[in-house]
This record gives structure tokens, sequence and C-alpha cells, in this order.
């Protein structure tokens, strides 16, 4: 058990030392007069400063602004400067969730059957992705969605049917994209029973509940089909499109990078030696963020939710590649 904890202490130093060192820039040089494709920031401060009169779309994503007025109430006598101040508290909150992320995503891999070696240098890509260092730099909601992502994965491959379920009213009001996550233990036979069924309509009754409660003016007319249907609409050609350019690929992988080559070919690699036993519900997970990001317009940020099978397979083809090279020796 000291072991263990000792083990656990040094993982969680090693995440936060790399988190801090990749993502301080982005926290420190972000301008909030001029968030350069960060538009939504400009919601969520204002969301903590208690102002829910925002577009129809960011005013339900409340759970991080709340956490960062705490934080803000809490440091409010040490920063005068209330720029910092809120720049401060969205990157504690958002620093604290990417970690517990990391741990997760640790945790996944060892469960897949990696050495703590590949699983530490998988936890590395996560936290060194363009998308986080964004998510964790910038007063955005995105890191609590990839938690939310994160725990119903791992709860699921550990089969903890029971906190699952219990856990899953609460993920729902992380952001709206994780609905279609609620349905993924259903792909394993353990899950599929009276509990889970009757957390996911828990959950989605909440999530309509929270949102008819937050509803304000003229957001009285917009549901959620109706904002699906506007996404689709004006998304999901131009997106198509954009992704038949190479900009548009770009935009796609830029929070995997080269890692989406390497999870393709370590697919490839895993289907002919089955040496992990890698579950498909993961592969749906990359289905379900590719079709968001084709309604959301948000390419590379909405793809990211499919982190998980896409640095598994990229570990496959390492491992694979070092294996060749020993046996070549």
């Amino acid at each position: 058990m000291k072991g263990h904890r000792m083990r656990l202490s040094i993982l969680f130093l090693v995440i936060v030392t790399v988190l801090y060192g990749a993502t301080y820039q982005q926290f420190r040089h972000f301008n909030i007069a001029d968030p350069r494709g960060a538009d939504d920031a400009k919601s969520y401060i204002e969301m903590s400063h208690g102002n829910h009169n925002v577009s129809p779309v960011h005013r339900y994503r409340f759970l991080i602004p709340y956490m960062a007025s705490l934080v803000q109430k809490a440091l409010n006598p040490l920063i005068a400067n209330e720029k910092e101040l809120d720049k401060l508290s969205f990157y504690i909150v958002n620093f604290a969730i990417a970690t517990s992320t990391a741990l997760l995503l640790f945790g996944i891999l060892t469960k897949l059957g990696f050495e703590w070696q590949l699983s530490l240098l998988g936890t590395m890509f996560f936290l060194t992705s363009r998308i986080i260092v964004l998510s964790v730099g910038t007063p955005l909601v995105d890191t609590l969605y990839f938690f939310a992502v994160g725990v119903i994965i791992y709860l699921t491959l550990y089969d903890k049917i029971v906190l699952l379920t219990c856990i899953c009213p609460l993920l729902v009001l992380s952001k709206e994209t994780i609905i279609p996550f609620l349905f993924l233990p259903f792909a394993m036979s353990s899950m599929r029973n009276w509990k889970m069924v009757s957390s996911v309509i828990l959950s989605l009754s909440i999530f309509f509940v929270v949102r008819h409660i937050m509803q304000t003016g003229e957001s009285h007319s917009l549901s959620i089909v109706t904002i699906v249907m506007s996404h689709i609409s004006s998304n999901f050609l131009p997106s198509l499109r954009l992704l038949s350019s190479p900009a548009g690929i770009h935009d796609l992988f830029n929070g995997f990078a080269f890692f989406a080559v390497l999870a393709s070919l370590g697919l490839l690699v895993d289907r002919r030696y089955s040496k992990y036993k890698i579950p498909g519900f993961l592969l749906l997970t990359i289905c379900i963020a590719f079709g968001l990001a084709l309604i959301s317009g948000n390419l590379g940020r909405m793809l990211f939710a499919g982190y998980v099978p896409v640095i598994a397979y990229s570990l496959v083809l390492i491992e694979h590649c070092l294996e060749v090279k020993r046996k070549n020796l």
C-alpha cells in the first residue's frame, strides 16, 4: 500500500510538472480582449461573474464558470487586476480537471495491458496535445468534457457499473456533447441492465430540466433540437468541403498531429497480432467525436474526444516497432 501511494504521488508530480510546462505560456499570454479563435471564453467569463445572459449554446455549460467564480472569490483579496483574476481562476480549475483526466487515462492504458512506461508515455501525449494546452490555458470548458469521456471509459473498462450509474447524471452537465457517450457502456454485455438504462434516462431528464430552469428570454424558442439542427444546416456541408483541403485535414487532426497516423498504423498492427484486447467500443468514441466535429464546426477540438483509442493505438505501433528493432539486434 505504501509503495502504491508512492508511485501514485510520483505519477501525480510528473503529470503536474508536464502540464504546467506545456500550458503556462498559453495561459500567461492569452488576451481576453483578443481571444484569437477562442471567442467562447468571453461567454464563460461573463458566466463566472453571474451573468448568464450569453449565447444559448454556452449558458448551459455552467459548471466550470461556477467553479471559477469560487476561485475568484477566494483569490479576490490577493489579485487586484480583474482580467488576470479571471484568467487565473479558469486556469486553476481547468488545470485540476486536466490533471484528473490524465490520471484516469493512465489507469485506462494500464487496464488495456500497456506497461507503465508506455502508459506514462501515452499520458504525456495527452498532456502536451495542442487541444489540452488550449483548453487549460484558456477560459474554456472542454476539460470537463474530456474528463467526462475519460470517466465513462474508465468505469466501463473496470466494470464499475454502480459508480458509473451514480455519476452519469452529473457528467451530463459537463457539456451537451457528452450525451452520445452515455450510451457507450451498452457496448459491453455486463452493462446492459436496468441500472444503466435507468441512469441514462435519469441523466437525460436532469439535462432537460436544467436547460428548462436556465432558459431566459429569447432562449425559450431555442430547444436542443433547434440548436442541433441549426448546427447541422450551417456547419455540416461546409465541414465536409473543408475536409477536402489540406487546411481542413490539418484542422481536424490538430489535436493529435502525427499521432493520428501512428494510431491508424497501430490499429492495423493490433488487428494482425492481437496482442492487446482493445474493446471495439473505444473505436465508437472516434465515430461519435467525428460526427460531432462535422456538425459543430470546431473540427479539431471536437475530434479530440476520441483521444483514448488514438493514444492507445499509437502506443501499439510504438511498442511493435521497438520489439521489431530488439529482435533485429
